[in-house]
């Protein structure tokens, strides 16, 4: 009887052991959730393509981690995935100190340049600063830009909303309204994909920079995020990540 006894405490006390030990990193399994948001991450004739994807791809690579799942789906509804219980890391963010408070975080190489953009042939319009506040801007609906816009004074009723980058984008280009604002390459960049000049496109007025990175939910281990964190550190300083970031970004150093 005493033997039973000694035995069944044993295998319990291994069971107990197995289920407090965290599992490696490796083992375990987070949703990736991003936006389109060119060049950051967007798809390609079907294809994820972007800089935070290519970093993505390379950290799991060197985590040794098999397998991972990258959703693109606009951030209103990103954010329901990343309030639940599933292991989710959302990007490309732009890392403000509410969210570096709130949220476990990687930061990567890029920054986000929010400032408010006009197209050439209404910048007499604009010739009186003061005419900026008076105006409508198109805006994504979920963006940092809006809590920024409103620092700088700008109120409800100055908003053109759109759910995407690439819808209030589209709204600009229509006419919809004659100003613009959010991370200014990336605005560049799809007005480019709708078939726009982005060497059309003025800077009325530089906002503020914004780190760009990753932020993951309580859902993921601490294990998980600390080698996510080591592991992008270290690539974004190395020869590869250089490679990257090149590819990317090249094209800020064109004329358009």
């Amino acid at each position: 009887m005493q033997f039973r006894i000694t035995t069944l405490l044993i295998i319990t006390a291994c069971f107990a052991a197995l289920w407090l030990t965290p599992l490696p990193a490796q083992c375990e399994t987070v949703q990736f959730v991003t936006e389109q948001f060119p060049p950051l991450a967007y798809t390609k004739n079907g294809k994820l393509e972007g800089y935070n994807i290519d970093l993505l791809k390379a950290v799991c690579k060197k985590m040794n981690v098999p397998s991972y799942n990258i959703r693109i789906q606009p951030f209103p509804r990103s954010i329901k995935h990343f309030n639940s219980r599933v292991p989710t890391c959302l990007f490309p963010i732009a890392l403000t100190m509410n969210r570096r408070a709130k949220h476990r975080y990687a930061p990567s190489s890029a920054s986000f340049q929010v400032g408010i953009l006009t197209h050439k042939k209404y910048t007499k319009e604009f010739a009186d600063k003061k005419k900026i506040h008076n105006s409508r801007i198109s805006i994504g609906k979920s963006s940092s830009t809006v809590r920024i816009l409103r620092r700088y004074g700008f109120s409800q009723k100055s908003f053109e909303y759109g759910t995407t980058l690439p819808c209030i984008v589209k709204k600009f280009a229509k006419g919809r309204t004659h100003l613009i604002a959010g991370d200014i390459a990336s605005i560049k960049y799809n007005y480019k994909l709708v078939g726009g000049d982005p060497s059309d496109l003025v800077v009325l007025k530089k906002l503020s920079e914004l780190q760009n990175g990753f932020i993951f939910n309580n859902a993921v281990s601490q294990n998980f995020v600390y080698a996510f964190q080591q592991t992008l550190s270290e690539l974004i300083n190395s020869k590869e990540g250089k490679r990257i970031y090149n590819k990317h970004f090249a094209f800020k150093k064109s004329k358009t």
